[in-house]
């Protein structure tokens, strides 16, 4: 077990037959996974599941976006990156280079969990039942025809309303946000203490109160979007709580950091080519795939109803003669 002036343990050397190479083989394998992974999954959120067509054009907005979505996976992404290389090159876990990136690792990861809080915040009040805005009888014209859209579920994607955008981003940003925005101060401070007291036991012991106190909100969120019943068709699919539901059970696991893992699991090779720690590390890669499989699945269900308002809302505007 690690002691004063340690933070956690080395995990083990797996298999040990290319340590010669790679300090910590298993380990850094996993991680470069994640990070592959994840950057797939961040490009696919950005580029595929963050639009919508209608009428030859693409738009944006509220309901459809997973802005928040690919930041979490992009910030997977780069944390994995940071972890790979710490234990690529790096036997010592006191020496100058595996402390930076321990502190880049542990800074990650607090803006991973406000990234993962957010979007599960964004689920919730944008897609998770709520009646949708309604819109103005007739507002679709030749002129207005973007502006219209727009009103469906919130901003098109535009550069005339960039301006618009950035104001329903501040009248957005209200208190429940902030005290997302404190957490991840209050978890960045207490990882400064950890590193200025050299990982004594009372910063050792603040930093993880914090540590595990910021993951609170993103378990509170999922819980209310899987029990929530909706009187309505609207709201995530019982194939989306399940996808998100074993998301959040097998990204349990990731709530502990590495290091600790390693000073509570044996240290030993059991699987030959992997530890326990490298069993653990798996099942919260896992995690982020079913994450991804519950963004396809809202995604899916949210473009339908997105492109079905929209040809109602044209319905009733040539049904009006306003064209």
């Amino acid at each position: 077990m690690a002691g004063e002036g340690e933070f956690g343990d080395a995990p083990p050397a797996c298999p040990e037959n290319y340590t010669n190479y790679i300090a910590y083989p298993s380990v850094v394998i996993i991680f470069a996974v994640m990070c592959l992974l994840s950057l797939v999954f961040a490009l696919v959120c950005a580029f595929k599941y963050n639009k919508v067509q209608v009428l030859l054009k693409k738009f944006t907005s509220s309901k459809i976006s997973n802005s928040a979505w690919t930041a979490y996976f992009l910030l997977i992404s780069i944390s994995a990156l940071t972890s790979a290389i710490e234990y690529s090159v790096a036997n010592d876990l006191n020496s100058a280079w595996t402390t930076v990136s321990l502190a880049m690792s542990l800074i990650f990861h607090g803006f991973v969990a406000f990234a993962l809080t957010y979007a599960l915040h964004h689920q919730v009040k944008f897609r998770s039942g709520s009646a949708p805005p309604s819109t103005s009888k007739g507002q679709l014209n030749p002129d207005t025809s973007t502006t219209s859209l727009g009103t469906l579920y919130g901003s098109v994607s535009t550069k005339q309303e960039l301006s618009q955008k950035i104001t329903k981003i501040k009248t957005k940003f209200g208190i429940v946000e902030l005290c997302y925005v404190i957490l991840l101060g209050i978890y960045l401070i207490s990882t400064l203490f950890l590193f200025i007291f050299n990982y004594n036991n009372i910063a050792e012991a603040i930093f993880m109160g914090f540590y595990f106190v910021q993951q609170i909100p993103s378990f509170v969120l999922i819980i209310m979007i899987i029990v929530k019943k909706n009187a309505s068709s609207t709201g995530p699919k019982v194939l989306s709580k399940v996808f998100l539901g074993l998301g959040a059970l097998l990204g349990l696991v990731g709530e502990i950091p590495l290091r600790i893992w390693a000073g509570i699991l044996p240290d030993t090779c059991v699987f030959v080519i992997g530890s326990w720690v490298d069993l653990i590390h798996l099942i919260y890669a896992a995690s982020i795939f079913f994450f991804f499989l519950f963004i396809r699945s809202e995604y899916k269900r949210n473009i339908s109803e997105y492109q079905w308002d929209a040809v109602n809302e044209i319905e009733k505007t040539f049904g009006e003669g306003r064209f």
